[in-house]
């Protein structure tokens, strides 16, 4: 999903912060659950866990998918021609970074 959304070059960072917000996610799920179902479970719990699980993976899902549908390329540059005679003052009139 990074690559769909972000640059290359901030790819790194964009997969940075998806496995940060995983693992906040598996831990806060986790004590969330602990939380709610202490004690002797029974098979209702077991089967109101997995309502509760399903329905906090549907969220970032969907919203995943939304980010990918608005697959930003405003922020890409278009790759130039190469020139032999580009100097770097000449780049720079046309906005491109020596």
């Amino acid at each position: 999903m990074v690559g769909t959304v972000l640059p290359p070059s901030r790819w790194g960072a964009g997969s940075s912060m998806v496995t940060t917000a995983r693992q906040i996610g598996t831990v806060l799920g986790t004590a969330v659950l602990v939380a709610v179902f202490a004690g002797t479970p029974d098979l209702a719990d077991f089967r109101r866990g997995w309502l509760v699980i399903l329905t906090t993976a549907a969220a970032p899902c969907a919203g995943g998918v939304l980010i990918a549908a608005r697959r930003r390329t405003d922020h890409y540059a278009e790759p130039q021609a190469a020139s032999s005679t580009a100097s770097p003052a000449s780049m720079l009139s046309r906005g491109i970074e020596p």
